[in-house]
């Protein structure tokens, strides 16, 4: 049952109009599984009269829900229940003008919604608490004690370097496909974080300890603070990368089986941290890449071609004689799209190109200058073959 109480909080939640104690109070009744229910019911049936039924176009209603969400891109929102709610009640809104309801139970809703948001930037922390870090706005997030562990603005996080704490806390920042993101961390050290990684890194350094952070996957490039007492060290998996203060690039996708580390400015040391009886390690200079392979055990250290490397920063894709199926797992990362290539003979063509603002169908319009091919598009997904009329 509704109280009146309770449903006078609904309809100010529903209108951005609740009071903190509203919200609080809403929350703590929303807690049972029973009263979600009622809460969309409510939403459904005061909402839904006299609606007409129209086509379903589902695509342009995922659209709308997108839009709906992104108009709190200001603050930095809680990735909770609570939060889901509220979307998936305006959600419901919006399915009212689509005549579809019927056909989406409240668990499916509140998929959808999260789904939408998990397109975005998000940090998680320690306790659990994960946090949507959309692209615009500005905001400061503090601990209980009221002290700011960071400020947010735009495509960037600056965490305090005066927090005091002597605990090791640890923040995972997840990047999806499509973006890019930026740190500062608590020691001035700079970060940009490439599409589709995982980074782990220290709310705080602690005094006497190694600054270290995990590339848990993906591409990172680091403008590491000096300080001579305390090294810097990225792990991946089973390779460290230690330095005092450099400026180098990690890229460790899964699908590329190797991890490469480009060294723009500085030194680097880098070794085996696995457990296998012979320790490999080796040290580069700058305007070379270590190669790390774990079936092999050892690193290769050659040239490296920092442009086309390390572009990314700046949201360039440059190619330079690439095989056109690796191009494939690069333009995914960066467009966030699903590319399925159906002509063997064309994943091995080389491509060399530079991208800097264009769009996904922009660039395959350019790359079918100089190799024929023909493209549909649907979606995210793109299908791509061998145009034999050229």
């Amino acid at each position: 049952m509704i109280t009146e109480n309770i449903e006078n909080a609904i309809v100010k939640f529903l209108n951005n109009q609740a009071s903190a104690p509203e919200m609080d109070l809403l929350e703590s009744w929303l807690e049972t599984a029973e009263n979600e229910t009622l809460f969309l019911e409510y939403v459904r049936v005061n909402y839904f009269i006299d609606l007409a039924v129209t086509e379903f176009d589902k695509a342009k209603l995922l659209q709308e829900v997108s839009a709906v969400i992104r108009k709190d891109q200001k603050k930095i929102t809680r990735f909770n229940p609570r939060t889901l709610l509220r979307y998936a009640a305006v959600f419901l809104i919006l399915l009212s003008s689509f005549g579809v309801y019927k056909f989406f139970s409240a668990s499916q809703i509140t998929q959808v919604v999260s789904q939408t948001a998990m397109n975005e930037v998000v940090l998680k922390s320690e306790n659990g608490m994960v946090t949507v870090l959309y692209p615009n706005g500005t905001s400061e997030i503090k601990n209980r004690a009221g002290e700011v562990l960071f400020k947010k603005s735009d495509n960037t996080l600056v965490y305090n370097e005066n927090q005091e704490t002597n605990a090791l806390v640890y923040n995972t920042l997840t990047v999806p496909y499509g973006r890019r993101f930026s740190l500062v961390l608590s020691d001035g050290t700079k970060m940009q974080v490439n599409a589709g990684t995982s980074i782990r890194f220290p709310v705080k350094f602690i005094k006497g300890e190694d600054r270290k952070v995990f590339v848990e996957y993906g591409e990172a490039f680091f403008d590491v603070a000096k300080d001579s007492k305390h090294p810097f060290v990225v792990n991946n998996n089973n390779m460290n990368i230690k330095v005092l203060g450099t400026q180098f690039n990690v890229s460790a996708y899964p699908e590329d089986k190797t991890t490469t580390t480009v060294l723009v400015e500085g030194s680097v040391q880098l070794f085996d941290n696995s457990n296998s009886k012979s320790k490999a390690s080796t040290f580069i200079k700058p305007g070379y890449q270590a190669i790390w392979s774990p079936s092999k055990q050892n690193f290769e250290v050659k040239q490296a071609d920092i442009e086309s490397q390390t572009g990314w920063r700046s949201g360039k894709i440059v190619l330079k004689s690439l095989p056109f199926s690796q191009m494939i797992i690069k333009l995914q990362r960066h467009y966030n799209v699903d590319i399925v290539c159906n002509e063997n003979q064309l994943k091995n063509e080389i491509i060399t190109a530079t991208f800097d603002q264009e769009g996904i169908e922009d660039v395959l319009k350019l790359i079918n200058e100089i190799h024929p091919i023909k493209f549909e598009i649907k979606g995210r997904k793109i299908t791509i073959e061998n145009n034999k009329s050229k």
